[in-house]
């Protein structure tokens, strides 16, 4: 009986195994650029989600004069997973260090569109708290994952966990998906 069933329990495990190396391998960001083209992904994006350059307002941080702190900046960021669905949405999972005693870093996870080349939509879905590397590898990669296939990572905001997920969005902090920016609810000029 257990002789029958082996090669059936073996295909299983082959096609589970099969399967979830696959799907892994499609939000590799490898599978969609080269390094290059990773740096150029990282400054296409890098007026919305880097901090503004001292004495810059979010009017003026696309002015020429910033171009060399940005490309500084981006240095420090890394895409860790990428996704580019079956009607052109991009989803993006990026990090950086963050300011802490230990080696932690925080995760960036959004999705944007592009026409003809040019960015026409741009929104980060989340952010989350200062974790260290191994940490966030792992929930980066569950957030990236809820984010791709359910559109959203509720589940894992502030008020649905106890455990350090996402940090924004939150009951106050928002994206605000017109200015590309975060923002604080019932403030017009704050923003984070």
């Amino acid at each position: 009986m257990i002789k029958k069933k082996l090669p059936i329990l073996l295909f299983c495990m082959l096609s589970i195994f099969v399967w979830s190396c696959a799907k892994k391998e499609t939000y590799s960001p490898e599978t969609y650029f080269s390094p290059e083209k990773q740096h150029q992904f990282l400054m296409n994006i890098s007026r919305y989600v880097a901090k503004l350059p001292k004495h810059t307002s979010h009017e003026q941080k696309f002015d020429s004069k910033h171009d060399l702190y940005y490309q500084e900046e981006m240095q420090k960021y890394e895409i860790q997973h990428y996704y580019i669905s079956s009607d052109s949405v991009h989803y993006f999972l990026i990090n950086r260090p963050a300011p802490s005693l230990y080696a932690k870093k925080v995760a960036i996870g959004g999705r944007l569109k592009y026409d003809k080349g040019m960015l026409i939509e741009y929104e980060e879905v989340f952010r989350t708290w200062k974790l260290k590397e191994d940490e966030l590898e792992k929930k980066g990669e569950m957030l990236f994952a809820a984010m791709v296939e359910k559109g959203n990572v509720d589940q894992y905001l502030p008020n649905k966990t106890q455990d350090d997920w996402v940090e924004f969005p939150d009951s106050k902090n928002y994206f605000d998906k017109a200015s590309r920016r975060w923002r604080v609810k019932g403030q017009n000029d704050s923003h984070l």
